[in-house]
This record gives structure tokens, sequence and C-alpha cells, in this order.
């Protein structure tokens, strides 16, 4: 994680930032073709746990339809995710994905 951080791409939206990678190294010769992700809620964006795994939840059932592209990515919650709505942040997240491509 620290290499996307340090060395990936970054793409913003109006709710989500997404830092990506393509997967390189010892990875890059498996047969493994899917989709590293992870998702980061800050305390400072969503106060509760449970409002912030919900979230968490939320981006891995949207991300669950791009599996098939091979590349890490680190998703980062803004502060205006507080105020939006689930339909909001699903198409916010799927117009980055697609910007990935």
């Amino acid at each position: 994680m620290p290499q996307i951080i340090r060395f990936g791409r970054v793409f913003h939206g109006n709710f989500l930032t997404v830092r990506t990678s393509p997967i390189l190294g010892s990875m890059a010769h498996t047969k493994d073709t899917s989709l590293h992700a992870s998702v980061v809620i800050p305390k400072a964006c969503v106060k509760k746990a449970t409002d912030r795994n919900l979230w968490k939840r939320r981006i891995y059932s949207v991300i669950e339809k791009f599996k098939h592209k091979n590349m890490k990515i680190v998703i980062f919650a803004k502060k205006e995710i507080k105020t939006a709505s689930f339909i909001e942040v699903k198409k916010d997240l799927e117009n980055i994905i697609s910007k990935l491509a």
C-alpha cells in the first residue's frame, strides 16, 4: 500500500479519491487477475465506526463489478461523503473506475 500512495496515479471525484497502481513484481506473474482494493474512511469524515463500516461495505459492493481489472486501488473518502446518498457515491466511484481503464 505505501507504494500505491507514493507512486500511484490519483483520480479525484466529488466524494472519493482513488489511488491506483498496476500489479507489478511477483504478483504480475500469477494467474490472479483480479482487483485488489482497500477502502479508507477517516474518522474525521464519519465519526461513528458503524457508519464507517456501512460506507466500506457499500463501496466494496460497487467494486464487485470491476473484479476483472488487474490492478491495486486504495479508495479514500472525502468529508463530503457525510451528506451524500449511496446512489451519488456509487455514480462517483463508477465514473472514477471507468477512467482507470
